[in-house]
């Protein structure tokens, strides 16, 4: 065997422990009764052999490091690379022990904190006469409850947030896969014939409580980070391994095939008709049709997708956490917000560093330095440490994500499909490439030239204000402000004290009052996972009925990923045996409090907090039985159609009304005259963020179409081969990379929906503009015939077809001239009425 074939320290360590997790597992399973030889004895066996690997590991890694320094030696010619190398080994040795210690202390949490096993344990102990028990107490006492296996006595089951560690998630997660499997056991055993109640829902109901503990062990990850980032590795794969098991299995396959074939689907609601139709799918699409052979190395690529999607989110955490500047000057923050300068000089103080301001590259901080800063230099320094993160050293993404793509295009060419784009599409409204290609390249032509016109006047602004001949990517935002200022007397920090983050909370449940009968009301006795978050419970007052939990995290941390997003906890549905509604969350990176003021939103900010919520009522109004089909559990391409629907709800002045009122004067709103002014910007650049929306869904499904070229390329040079379409800086060689940023579409925090998918926030636009351009068009944005169906339309989730539900909602089909009217780019002659069925050519009927 070659040197390069050898199994690394590493490695040796972690098949040394794949063993000792299996022993867990007989040591659980034994059905002889529990014994201190065969408990206890066999736990302090294994504990010293775990011990013992993880001592000849860390041996092994420095004979491995010193073997190489000695191959090296004979090619080293001066004192720079011999120092080079030396360096580079001592990185390999610190980076080996801390795997081989990280992975120590899961093992062991794993048995500490296993019920199953500390029963035993227990059991074992009690057997014993008092007489015979000395000695054994430590042992015994070794074992603690793990709150993540007790039932949560708060309201609605909400998470015990308070008790709960990363430590804690290994165990708990061993312990509900082996339920998971028992359950789906029991279908497999059952000697009733196959039927809908027996099979389909029972494979639905089976792993409830590994589902709610995957979902809540991710949540956390993404947004406290530390130490669950050190499980990522051994947690990636068990609520979707478990799942990729269930779906390779021949036999419970032969039942779900048999209630497929011969049920009557007259005796389904269309409900239980789509939970079958989806199952029936999931199956054939995992591989249920494969060899034996086959399906193995289907399981392989699954896992090791999800820990290399991992490993790509946590190398981008990491990196933006790892980049902060420090200014000693506060002249070279000239024209950025006082509050903004304000905060970076907390978070300076906070940081240990009195002297200065601490600028990163999180959103709040980032944008506004780029949109405000006078310092051309600190942008292009700043513009350029964006444009290369997780691109060097140990978080360098561009490996990473040519794993990604070469391990999907062969996942989808063995389940029979040609690539992974074709895969993806075949389950989403587009049903194809082709169509979602023709989609992107309908908008690039329609948004290409209009952007360009808005380029080329930023540059002549440019020239003329400045005298900048040497236009550069760094000055787009900041220009595009000033001009925007200069044409419509209007910047966005204007409307910064107008909107306190309480207040535009408070405005954002007014407005769901009022659309979707949703009442929010605050409830201070849930634990929550940091002090930032707050908890609502959410009723809806049409009907009574409780609807779920509501947590709001706004703020930026030290482990918290970047951006916005919203999520559930635990999905609406049957659980525990009887209908429960979800815990949601709502996520945000958005401007901290500074000083003695509270955290004022910029308007972009607000938005983005109206979108999430719109992902959130989604999930909330949700009432399918099934958690799968339940609230935003629907074809992906349509998922931020609500959300992007209540955007513009927020150009619109009685919704502002609701979310605006002045920091010192709350009973001030946003006056008429900044509305007007917001409104004749609104569409100020309309074609050039619609074309980098649109560059992006074309790069990501060009990614996942060519993994061949892309590996053969580089991903930076395909990139920027793609993106020359799409550029308005023709004179510029320089390009800011997306390849190595692009969470959505190769990270698995997000169960890789967003993976040649990312054209869905597009395609979901082009439903949201139409959608309210009917609601507009009953000349109530409030109006309540229109309301009652849009809630009638979250409330059916993924339970019929998208589709159809979109044209009861509308009257008709997608329009894509709605988005471009709304953005005025398209003449705005005989709009829809929600009578006529305007038909999309790029969504099939």
């Amino acid at each position: 065997m070659s040197n390069a074939d050898a199994q690394t320290p590493v490695e040796i360590y972690n098949d040394m422990l794949k063993a000792a997790y299996e022993l867990i597992e007989d040591i659980i399973a034994n059905p002889e009764a529990p014994t201190v030889e065969n408990t206890l004895g066999y736990l302090t066996t294994m504990e010293n052999a775990v011990s013992d690997a993880r001592l000849e590991a860390a041996r092994l890694s420095l004979r491995t490091t010193f073997n190489s320094l000695q191959l090296a030696e004979q090619e080293i010619d001066n004192y720079d690379e011999a120092l080079a190398a030396l360096e580079k080994e001592q990185k390999k040795i610190k980076a080996d022990q801390q795997t081989i210690e990280t992975s120590y202390k899961v093992f062991m949490d794993s048995i500490r904190y296993r019920g199953a096993l500390a029963a035993r344990v227990e059991a074992a102990f009690a057997a014993l006469p008092t007489g015979e028990r000395e000695g054994l107490e430590a042992a015994r006492e070794r074992f603690s409850p793990n709150p993540l296996l007790e039932t949560s006595p708060h309201k609605n089951f909400a998470p015990q947030f308070d008790k709960m560690q990363p430590e804690h998630f290994v165990a708990a997660a061993l312990e509900a896969k082996q339920v998971a499997k028992a359950n789906i056991e029991a279908i497999k055993n059952n000697a009733e014939a196959p039927t809908f109640q027996n099979t389909i829902e029972q494979i639905e109901f089976a792993h409830e409580e590994l589902k709610v503990l995957y979902l809540t062990f991710e949540n956390n990850m993404i947004a406290l980070g530390g130490g669950y980032n050190d499980i990522a590795g051994k947690m990636g794969d068990t609520f979707p391994g478990y799942k990729n098991e269930v779906l390779a299995d021949a036999d419970l396959f032969a039942r779900v095939k048999e209630v497929y074939e011969t049920v009557d689907r007259a005796t389904l609601s269309a409900e239980e008709l789509t939970l079958l139709e989806a199952t029936y799918s999931d199956f054939a699409r995992n591989g249920a049709l494969l060899g034996d052979a086959q399906k193995v190395r289907l399981k392989q690529l699954d896992k090791d997708i999800l820990e290399t999607g991992a490993r790509y989110t946590a190398n981008l955490v990491k990196a933006r956490g790892a980049f902060e500047h420090y200014v000693t000057d506060e002249a070279e923050l000239e024209g950025i917000p006082a509050l903004k300068i304000q905060a970076m000089k907390q978070d300076a103080v906070e940081k240990g560093r009195p002297d200065a301001w601490r600028i990163t590259l999180d959103a709040p901080v980032y944008g506004p330095v780029m949109v405000h800063a006078k310092n051309r230099a600190l942008r292009e320094y700043l513009w350029r440490a964006a444009g290369k993160l997780a691109t060097e050293g140990d978080t360098n993404n561009e490996p990473v994500a040519l794993k990604i793509l070469k391990m999907r295009q062969e996942r989808a060419e063995l389940v029979g499909y040609k690539t992974h784009a074709h895969f993806v599409t075949a389950g989403r409204m587009s049903q194809n490439p082709e169509t979602v290609m023709d989609f992107l390249e309908n908008l690039k032509n329609n948004y290409r030239p209009a952007a360009l016109q808005e380029s080329a006047q930023i540059q002549e602004f440019a020239r003329e204000t400045d005298g900048l001949e040497d236009f550069q990517p760094w000055d787009s935002a900041y220009y595009a402000e000033k001009l925007k200022q200069k044409l419509f007397s209007f910047s966005s920090e204007e409307l910064r004290p107008y909107l306190p983050l309480e207040k535009v909370m408070q405005g954002a449940f007014q407005h769901f009052s009022k659309q979707l009968d949703l009442r929010f009301e605050k409830n201070e006795t849930y634990p929550v996972y940091h002090p930032d978050v707050t908890a609502y419970d959410v009723y809806d007052d049409e009907t009574g009925a409780y609807k779920g939990i509501l947590l709001s995290d706004p703020f930026p941390r030290q482990g918290k990923k970047g951006g916005a997003w919203a999520t559930v906890y635990r999905e609406g549905g049957m659980y525990k045996g009887e209908y429960h509604p979800p815990v949601v969350a709502i996520c945000g990176n958005y401007t901290k409090p500074v000083g003695d003021k509270p955290a004022l939103l910029a308007f972009g900010e607000a938005n983005t907090n109206f979108h999430e919520m719109g992902h959130a009522t989604h999930a909330l109004c949700g009432t399918s039985k099934y958690p799968r089909l339940a609230g935003f559990n629907v074809f992906w391409d349509t998922v931020e159609h609500p959300s992007q629907f209540q955007e513009n709800y927020l150009g619109e002045p009685e919704t502002l009304a609701m979310v605006s009122g002045h920091f010192e004067r709350p009973e001030e709103p946003l006056p008429l005259e900044l509305i007007k002014k917001m409104d004749q910007a609104g569409t100020f650049m309309a074609a050039t963020v619609g074309l980098r929306q649109v560059s992006i869904g074309t790069l990501d499904m060009m990614f996942y179409l060519n993994p061949a070229r892309v590996a053969e390329m580089g991903l930076a040079n395909f990139e920027k081969g793609v993106m020359q379409d799409f550029r308005t800086l023709t004179h510029t060689d320089e390009l800011n990379l997306f390849g190595t940023q692009l969470n959505h579409i190769f990270s698995c925090v997000f169960t890789g929906d967003y993976a040649a998918g990312y054209n869905s926030y597009k395609w979901a636009e082009v439903m949201d503009a139409t959608t309210f351009e009917r609601m507009k068009a009953t000349g109530n944005i409030y109006d309540p015939a229109m309301c009652r169906a849009f809630k009638r339309y979250l409330e059916a989730g993924g339970t019929r077809h998208q589709a159809e539900l979109f044209r009861e909602l509308t009257g008709g089909d997608p329009d894509p001239l709605a988005l471009l009217r709304r953005e005025g780019l398209a003449e705005e002659e005989n709009p829809p009425c929600g009578a006529p069925n305007h038909v999309c050519q790029c969504v099939p009927s």
